[in-house]
């Protein structure tokens, strides 16, 4: 079963690999083309993990990526997967050790780069990573990555959500948005469509634009049910829109697919670095999970 999945995801994303991204490919092949087929293998059980919400693929994508790195440790490819794994791990919180699953993915992104200064992708995986510092001014250097990300690669979906989740959580929703729309039209087939409707739906959040939100983040969970950051901006658009049934529906989902994600979020610990964005993600999850009273939106919507 998972060998089928392994190969619906790299035959659905293998016809999206931009021309860049082929050239690269060529430029760093490995000596090993053994190496080089763990790290693809690897790259296609990391999607279908986070997809999937599963994460024992998530770890067996990890395993593979090590196994490529053992081959060959310049392995650009497999250094992203360890990184785009890590980073996966700390986002759903899926490891005991939050903050080595950290330093382990910005230091395999920060290898990745040293092997290649024009490796957007790896640029824009440690700008997501940043995002996650625990120090403040560590996590603000994400910005200035996920634009140098851009600025090599603009045809990158990874390069493009990379800039805008880090316009996002510095407070630029519409900058975000923007940036989320032209990464859809470069790529209208993209098989992470999910992700484009994820950002979306925590931009309208932040924007107040809760109807939107809601739709969405229904697009998103169509595509990608194994999703929790879905769910979770679904019950948190619903409050905005004073749906609190539904949105305690959405909440109890997003809660049994990442209960670490939503403990987190509960106590404020989502990374929106405005005050306002935070405040309002943070009062309508607990109205959601039913820790607030209804009246305390009221103010925020």
């Amino acid at each position: 079963m998972q060998e089928e999945l392994t190969r619906s995801i790299v035959a659905a994303v293998a016809p999206h690999i931009d021309d860049a991204e082929r050239q690269k490919v060529h430029r760093l092949r490995p000596e090993s083309l053994g190496a080089y087929e763990h790290a693809v293998s690897a790259l296609a059980k990391s999607w279908a993990g986070y997809l999937n919400a599963d994460v024992g693929l998530r770890n067996e994508a990890l395993a593979e990526a090590q196994a490529a790195l053992a081959i060959d440790p310049r392995s650009s490819l497999a250094l992203q997967v360890l990184a785009w794994v890590q980073l996966q791990h700390v986002l759903l919180g899926t490891t005991t050790d939050i903050a080595a699953a950290w330093q382990s993915g910005l230091s395999a992104a920060n290898q990745a780069i040293a092997i290649d200064r024009n490796d957007g992708d790896a640029y824009a995986i440690k700008a997501v990573l940043l995002g996650f510092a625990t120090e403040r001014q560590c996590a603000t250097e994400d910005l200035v990555n996920a634009r140098r990300a851009y600025e090599l690669n603009p045809n990158s979906t990874w390069a493009v959500s990379a800039l805008a989740f880090s316009e996002l959580y510095t407070g630029l929703a519409d900058e975000a948005i923007a940036h989320v729309r032209e990464a859809m039209r470069v790529n209208p087939r993209d098989p992470m469509r999910f992700n484009s409707y994820l950002q979306l739906s925590m931009c309208c959040l932040c924007s107040g634009d809760y109807g939107r939100g809601v739709e969405y983040a229904r697009l998103g969970i169509a595509d990608a049910p194994g999703l929790a950051q879905l769910h979770g901006h679904l019950a948190m658009n619903l409050v905005g829109l004073g749906d609190d049934a539904a949105a305690e529906v959405a909440y109890a989902e997003a809660r049994l697919l990442a209960p670490t994600w939503v403990e987190r979020g509960l106590v404020g610990r989502f990374i929106y670095r405005k005050p306002e964005h935070l405040r309002r993600a943070t009062t309508f999850l607990r109205i959601a999970a039913e820790l607030e009273d209804r009246s305390a939106a009221d103010a925020l919507r």
